[in-house]
């Protein structure tokens, strides 16, 4: 059944286990799920029968273990293998939603790989690094890039939002997962220091392209006769292109239904 709802990019972000990738496996069934980080190793118990049932499944991408940095092998290789995997769901008429988690580690591929194609550019076909002339003459092998001109980052950003524009030229609901990290204001002496806010550590085009942004964080609810002390999560909407009167609100054991219906709601729909 195709999602007709009002949220096609959701963006989730939180501290680690607070259930960020549980929250994006309830999206609208069929679902495919691009492995980052091993959340889904943590998260499938609670989708036991819907992996068996073969609505949600998963795919895993090892980021290569850099043994001679500044050296990059292999994340050039993921990039292009995730493209092809992420294109071959996009064409997959069955599959209603996607999930990249993390979007964080994402990024990371995709500005490393794009490093390596530089750094590879340095090299003969033999494997040796190319030489350069010096002004004064000499002849020197090259140094080794070891990070991106701001100039070069066009193109990684150009790579990153097609990802997101392809899922929406394709009806795809697009799930994408974060890390969160410290806040840092520099005060009046010209010092960083942490406010104890955190943020979603993300592509920082993200806010601009999602639909809508929530945080997950684990709380503490009262169940039965007994009032038994339960920890569960929720998630708080903090930004929302779709309706601004859903921006605050909180919603305890989200879902992509829960969330969906709560936009709505708040937009008049």
């Amino acid at each position: 059944m195709t999602y007709e709802g009002p949220i096609r990019v959701l963006s989730i972000y939180g501290d680690n286990k607070t259930c960020k990738t549980s929250l994006a496996l309830t999206g609208p069934y069929p679902l495919k799920h691009f492995d980052f980080d091993l959340g889904f190793l943590r998260a499938a118990p609670r989708f036991r029968q819907e992996v068996i049932d073969g609505l949600v499944s998963s795919q895993t991408y090892a980021v290569p273990l850099q043994l001679k940095p500044p050296r990059i092998m292999g994340v050039r290789e993921l990039w292009a293998q995730f493209q092809a995997d992420y294109l071959k769901c996009l064409e997959d008429e069955s599959i209603a939603s996607i999930v990249i988690d993390t979007h964080t580690q994402l990024w990371e591929v995709c500005r490393l790989g794009f490093l390596q194609e530089k750094q590879d550019n340095q090299f003969y076909a033999d494997g040796n690094i190319k030489k350069l002339q010096t002004p004064d003459g000499k002849v020197v092998e090259q140094s080794l890039r070891e990070r991106l001109l701001p100039i070069e980052y066009g193109e990684p950003n150009s790579r990153m939002r097609s990802i997101i524009y392809a899922a929406r030229s394709k009806n795809k609901v697009l799930i994408i997962t974060h890390y969160a990290r410290d806040v840092y204001q520099t005060n009046l002496l010209g010092e960083e220091r942490s406010t104890g806010e955190r943020e979603a550590d993300a592509w920082k085009y993200v806010p601009g392209l999602c639909d809508v942004m929530v945080k997950t964080e684990l709380t503490t609810i009262e169940v039965g006769e007994q009032k038994t002390k339960v920890t569960v999560p929720q998630a708080t909407i903090e930004l929302s292109g779709v309706s601004l009167g859903a921006v605050g609100l909180t919603i305890v054991e989200p879902t992509f239904e829960k969330l969906s219906q709560a936009v709505t709601l708040t937009s008049g729909g």
